[in-house]
């Protein structure tokens, strides 16, 4: 399929507003060419790493992260073609903590920022406008820099809704056509995009007045929480929820196209394993306790060696932890993800015997020598085989000291029956 995939990492915010009899959800339409992926529940929080940056778009690691062991969520749910939340994007720079990462929207293909989220509009958009990420050992706001042939974002920046971040993705997409794809096929090309960002509930008016309040008590804050306040009110988002306030009253009502396991990727040095779990298995769960469950587990004379040999199979290998509930039982749980790494390499032991047998009647079938039962000739084989690997034990053996000679037996008298 042809298709392009982008990312859009931030803060995220489904903003809600009370109506007389409830609550609007500000509400959008994914369109039919356009697959949203998101990695938790719609209201809950993700925690979303480096690691899952990089995983999500295939971005190879950079080395210094490549020998660490890097843990990433596989999505959970995909919307098309449906209606969803208009999720409102924004920077770290509201925040009252030190600005921790980068936001924007990411042509994962080319690792190119197709619109920055921290650049400011009332500074054209320039790359000195960007504020960058906090030096702990200085403890001063980095510099942000910019591509040598990048000065300003073109294409836009600053805080944005879904909506309008999926036109900018359909604009951009238009300028990236190659030889292979013309343009008729361009604009019905399949677009991914993963939300990289929490999906927790905002009300409108809260959720101002949380930021005017915020003006007030941290002058750090006061530029990029003007801007997002004076982006609400430009938008008029207020009167927008009004109208489709009849769409949707709760998050239960955006349905899902797809609903995906709650799957994990554990990744050392480019070895990748994946691990499903329980649904009641949270992000936390995975990050405190089962982390150390997988590190005692390859830290262990067996689980290392077995660990080694799986990671080289050139498959996707995929543990299933659906049983499990909690993980409070450690030793259970890591006698369970042995068992499945043992299971793994016997059917690859099978797989690979059999490949061989195919072959073998292939090249009787090209040889002009088919079997009339393909799946008989390989149950042949097999017993063959056997056989040939039970002659050759009894090779090894030792020779047996021979038999003495019997003595003939004697004949038999007959017994007179007349006395």
């Amino acid at each position: 399929m042809d298709y392009e995939k982008y990312s859009i990492n931030g803060h995220g915010y489904i903003i809600t507003e009370d109506i007389k009899d409830g609550t609007a959800f500000y509400t959008c339409q994914i369109p039919e060419n356009v697959n949203i992926y998101i990695y938790i529940d719609l209201g809950q929080r993700l925690l979303c790493t480096p690691a899952l940056q990089y995983d999500s778009c295939n971005i190879n690691f950079p080395e210094k992260e490549k020998k660490k062991l890097n843990i990433n969520k596989a999505p959970s749910y995909k919307y098309t073609n449906c209606a969803f939340p208009n999720i409102l994007f924004f920077s770290d720079d509201h925040n009252i903590y030190n600005k921790t990462f980068y936001s924007g929207i990411l042509h994962c293909k080319t690792n190119t920022v197709i619109y920055n989220i921290d650049a400011q509009k009332d500074k054209s958009c320039e790359c000195d406008s960007i504020t960058g990420l906090f030096d702990i050992k200085k403890g001063i706001d980095k510099k942000y820099t910019c591509k040598k042939e990048t000065t300003e974002y073109t294409n836009g920046c600053g805080p944005i809704f879904l909506k309008d971040a999926i036109e900018q993705i359909e604009n951009y997409n238009k300028t990236i056509s190659t030889n292979q794809t013309n343009q008729t096929n361009q604009t019905n090309q399949t677009i991914d995009i993963n939300i990289l960002t929490c999906l927790e509930t905002a009300n409108y008016t809260f959720f101002k007045s949380h930021l005017k309040k915020k003006l007030l008590n941290y002058e750090r804050l006061s530029n990029s929480n003007k801007i997002l306040i004076e982006f609400f009110e430009q938008n008029n988002i207020q009167d927008q929820m009004k109208q489709n306030a009849e769409q949707v009253r709760n998050l239960q009502q955006y349905k899902p196209t797809d609903i995906y396991n709650n799957k994990y990727s554990f990744t050392v040095n480019n070895k990748k394993l994946y691990f499903i779990f329980n649904d009641n298995i949270t992000q936390e769960i995975i990050y405190d306790k089962f982390k150390n469950i997988f590190i005692k587990v390859i830290n262990t004379p067996d689980g290392n060696l077995l660990y080694k040999q799986i990671v080289d199979i050139p498959i996707e290998v995929t543990i299933n932890l659906k049983k499990f509930t909690h993980l409070n039982d450690e030793n259970i749980v890591i006698d369970e993800i042995k068992k499945q790494f043992e299971d793994y390499l016997k059917y690859k032991q099978v797989e690979m015997e059999d490949t061989a047998e195919i072959r073998s009647a292939t090249r009787w079938i090209y040889e002009g020598r088919s079997p009339d039962n393909l799946a008989g000739f390989i149950r042949k084989s097999r017993k063959s085989r056997k056989s040939r690997k039970s002659r050759k034990s009894r090779k090894s053996r030792k020779a047996r000291n021979a038999k003495k000679a019997r003595n003939a037996k004697k004949a038999r008298k007959k017994r007179n029956l007349t006395k």
